[in-house]
């Protein structure tokens, strides 16, 4: 795998949904399957909270009324993981099941083990399936030696936010001008205890987060050899650094400002979050739509006809379009160019493309519908490359991209924790990490 180099305007992040495979019977059509006329029973696991994957399961019900769905949904991901590994284990588990990127589940051993089934025979059956439907690159992302185990599915974009004066002075455009710009107004607020040039934000740590939005990965495409950009993991190493103190500074401004959410946005310049978690959980502050500072609404779904949708409303600044036919580097330019709402707090986005995997399983091919995995709330080419280079390169770059694993990030958030507290070096720190892989993809 090719070293990767920071993707501007838009840094690409992968994120899983697979479809796993229960290992009773004839995988081709199991027991309680009527191959012929497509009857018949599906069971899947999903972890609460995302809308995307409640679309997808919702959109099945209603398109294949004559398969009994069964849904067993768990409060988080980690106690999916866990129930899963131990079916898993036992040749026993779910006929489907959606997997985020921070699986604790290695996907690359469990592909090769068969769990997963290679998608090939299904996308030549296909007569709907056309790769004109994705970004360069994104299938290719998909697959394990060579073998198709994962599709794109859907995406999102989570976004980092920031002032409206601070993005016109700084000009910041990609992650390293917006990182550049952190440190500068962090430097000017030193000693400013009420103010923070950062508010940090996620469902994910500061450091595990960075390393999705440069987009690093540690391992060669075959899974098997210790593959890293020390170059690039240092710089988010001390940009994470960074990030922790501000967020720890924010933090403390927060506690101090929680019923006021305009309050807070007006002591900080930047917001690096993940914007969809904003207009649903903000410390338990829920009066977001109601706010001085108007509706905030980040969203990528489907539209009722199963075209691929993006919409992004920020603070009033409302930017939309039908993604298939709105080129990527006009959605950034828009954002950044937009103007806001009487209360001027956000007006910048830097989009962070998170696309969503699926993977079929061999239970699918004895059901109605089974092999139609092109379909349209499927298809997730957001936008059309063909007439921007920008997009070109970002295109090529995904061609390298392998699928992550969420114990490896584990284990780098794990290593790099002496280094965020100043008792430990980056170079200790690497050689542990580094140690910790090799164990973990040789074992």
């Amino acid at each position: 795998m090719k070293s990767k180099r920071i993707l501007s305007y838009i840094t690409v992040c992968v994120t899983l949904l697979c479809l796993c495979s229960c290992q009773n019977g004839d995988e081709s059509a199991p027991s309680g399957t009527d191959g012929t006329t497509g009857d018949g029973t599906l069971t899947v696991y999903y972890a609460k909270g995302d809308p995307r994957i409640e679309l997808a399961v919702s959109t099945f019900e209603e398109e294949h009324p004559n398969i009994e769905l069964t849904e067993t949904i768990f409060d988080t991901p980690q106690q999916m993981d866990d129930q899963l590994s131990t079916e898993l284990s036992a040749g026993s588990g779910p006929d489907a099941v959606f997997l985020n990127s921070e699986t604790t589940l290695d996907i690359y051993r469990s592909a090769r083990g068969g769990a997963f089934a290679d998608l090939g025979a299904l996308i030549e059956a296909d007569e709907e399936f056309s790769e004109d439907q994705y970004f360069p690159g994104v299938l290719d992302a998909g697959k394990i030696d060579g073998k198709q185990y994962f599709l794109p599915a859907t995406m999102k974009i989570p976004t980092v936010f920031c002032q409206k004066g601070e993005s016109s002075e700084t000009g910041i455009w990609d992650l390293n001008s917006f990182i550049s710009a952190v440190e500068e107004s962090a430097e000017q607020r030193k000693n400013e205890s009420s103010k923070s040039s950062l508010l940090f934000r996620s469902e994910d740590p500061v450091f595990t987060q960075m390393l999705r939005l440069y987009g690093v990965n540690f391992v060669s495409e075959d899974g098997k050899e210790v593959q890293i950009d020390e170059e690039m993991l240092q710089t988010v190493a001390e940009t994470s650094k960074l990030l922790l103190a501000e967020q720890n500074k924010s933090n403390e401004m927060v506690s101090t400002y929680a019923n006021d959410f305009s309050a807070i946005t007006s002591r900080v310049d930047y917001m690096l979050w993940d914007g969809t978690d904003l207009p649903y959980d903000v410390w338990g502050y829920q009066s977001l739509y109601s706010s001085g500072g108007g509706e905030l609404e980040l969203a990528a779904l489907s539209d009722e006809n199963g075209a691929p949708l993006a919409r992004i409303d920020l603070f009033g600044a409302v930017t939309s379009g039908a993604a298939g036919n709105t080129e990527a580097y006009e959605l950034v330019k828009s954002l950044a160019e937009s103007s806001g709402s009487s209360a001027g707090q956000v007006v910048y986005g830097m989009p962070v493309v998170k696309f969503n995997f699926v993977t079929s399983i061999n239970v699918f091919s004895g059901k109605e519908g089974g092999s139609n995995i092109g379909g349209n709330q499927m298809s997730v080419r957001p936008v059309s490359a063909e007439n921007s280079q920008k997009l070109n390169t970002i295109a090529e770059s995904l061609q390298t991209f392998s699928l992550p694993n969420g114990r490896l990030l584990e284990m780098a958030e794990e290593s790099f924790v002496p280094y965020f507290s100043d008792t430990s070096s980056y170079e200790d720190c690497l050689a542990e990490f580094r140690q910790k892989m090799e164990l973990y993809i040789h074992e």
